[in-house]
């Protein structure tokens, strides 16, 4: 009875799950699904932007086949769809509210949303406020887990674990299953691997093959390595030496540029400064950063910006990034109302950010350091994992050309972009110091940048956008 009223198609994921390829194959018309989807609600216009990012038609039908995952059996499997974003910004509140901690870990104990490692870390923070922070935390990891949590596996990193990939691939069959599942790997990569004459070749295969879908498939691959119960081989992608780099956007730019000053004020315009933003924001978007820019602002202004940014950083972003780029003195950066904020009152701010503690943090400093107070730079700054460049040394200015932008962004762009396959960068501070000796000397001036590092491990960074050149 009123069947056109209630008539639904009941579908469930593991049946759509296997009808992948010939949904790519049989989807002729994308756009007039995308138009019909939004129409009715099914899909919204955040989801249509992510499917159209894709780079081909094919890539746009499988991130559709994805996402509709999300909807199958869903009067059965109801789910509110959080976002990252959207729950980073509830921190405050979410630490107020929750005002029954551990009724909240019971029921999520029992349905399997958090584990009993996840309780024992929540309960071993010092007091109610930080297990609340620390929950908020973790939580924020399954926060559109499909859509945004990824490992982000390099080439080259990859291709160095053959061996022990091959020794520790103990159950290539699950592996494969699960390959084939979510489209990582196609039938005919697994008919040629699986035409090899022994199983030790057969991994080298897999190896190969895996090797040439890295770093787009990273994330499909840990899942894979997750569900066939190869955990040790997920272990082996963590460097030791290097800071991990495993989500995309690593983290956030934070760019404050003050470039107007008030007239009159021994302080002039910093022209010139618009070219210093543009190519780092190409070249940080390049690296995988989102690049934040904040110009013209006030000594309290620039301070509240960095509380801010310090406070909001997240357990999925791997790096923390700043750029201050203003005139300076005496260990400080100039505000636009020509008050200073000193480096000892941002180092004291980045000390205390419990969110960038272990992180690595790169600090790029932009200014003149004239009549400095101090002589040592580490007076200033003792946060560990903290690696700072100033464009120059105590007691000296640093210079802009109004057509170029100022030398040493200009040095600091070049150096980094000859490097952007694999950015090292402790290694390459010498490389920004000649540069920059180098840019002066073409002006008949005299200016060395320098630096300041806690670094633990090594900070590598790689440019994965091919269309990225140098613009100065």
């Amino acid at each position: 009875m009123s069947m056109n009223e209630d008539r639904v198609y009941y579908i469930y994921k593991d049946q759509f799950q296997k009808l992948r390829v010939d949904f790519v194959k049989l989807m002729d018309d994308i756009k007039s699904f995308l138009d019909a989807a939004l129409s009715n609600g099914l899909l919204t216009y955040s989801h249509k932007e992510s499917i159209m990012s894709e780079r081909d038609s094919n890539d746009q039908k499988r991130r559709l086949h994805e996402i509709l995952e999300l909807y199958m059996s869903m009067n059965e499997d109801r789910v509110y769809y959080i976002y990252k974003d959207q729950f980073q910004k509830l921190r405050v509140d979410f630490v107020k509210l929750m005002d029954d901690i551990k009724s909240f870990l019971d029921a999520a104990l029992s349905n399997g949303l958090l584990t009993y490692s996840h309780k024992d870390s929540i309960m071993s923070e010092r007091d109610s406020n930080d297990q609340k922070r620390r929950l908020h935390e973790i939580l924020e990891l399954y926060m559109s887990m499909n859509d945004d949590q990824v490992y982000y596996i390099y080439k080259d990193q990859f291709q160095k674990l053959l061996v022990d990939f091959v020794k520790l691939m103990d159950d290539i069959k699950s592996f494969l299953d699960e390959a084939l599942s979510n489209g990582l790997l196609t039938d005919s990569n697994k008919e040629s691997i699986m035409s090899e004459r022994d199983s030790n070749d057969q991994k080298r295969r897999l190896h190969e093959i895996l090797g040439k879908k890295l770093p787009d498939g990273s994330r499909k691959f840990v899942s894979d390595l997750e569900k066939s119960n190869h955990k040790e081989i997920l272990e082996l992608l963590d460097d030791p030496s290097v800071y991990p780099m495993k989500f995309k956007p690593h983290g956030r730019v934070i760019l404050i540029n003050n470039v107007k000053f008030p007239v009159g004020s021994k302080y002039n315009e910093k022209l010139g400064s618009e070219k210093d933003v543009e190519g780092i924001r190409e070249l940080f978007k390049a690296f995988n950063f989102d690049v934040q820019l904040y110009s013209n602002k006030t000594a309290e202004e620039m301070k509240r910006i960095i509380e801010k940014a310090s406070q909001e950083s997240t357990a999925r972003e791997d790096c923390f990034v700043m750029f201050l780029m203003s005139h300076g003195v005496r260990g400080s950066i100039i505000g636009t109302d020509g008050k200073e904020l000193s480096y000892s009152t941002i180092n004291t701010i980045l000390k205390e950010s419990y969110e960038l503690k272990d992180k690595p943090k790169l600090i790029y400093v932009n200014t003149c350091q004239a009549y400095f107070e101090k002589e040592d730079v580490a007076q200033y700054f003792n946060v560990a994992d903290l690696h700072v460049t100033f464009a120059t040394v105590p007691e000296s200015f640093a210079y802009r050309s109004r057509k170029k932008g100022s030398l040493f962004i200009i040095s600091l762009l070049k150096v980094y972009e000859n490097n952007k396959s694999k950015c090292d960068i402790s290694s390459l501070s010498v490389k920004i110091n000649s540069q920059v000796s180098k840019e002066c000397k073409e002006i008949n001036m005299d200016q060395i940048s320098s630096c300041y590092s806690t670094f633990k491990r090594k900070v590598i960074l790689r440019a994965t956008d091919s269309l990225f050149s140098f613009s100065h």
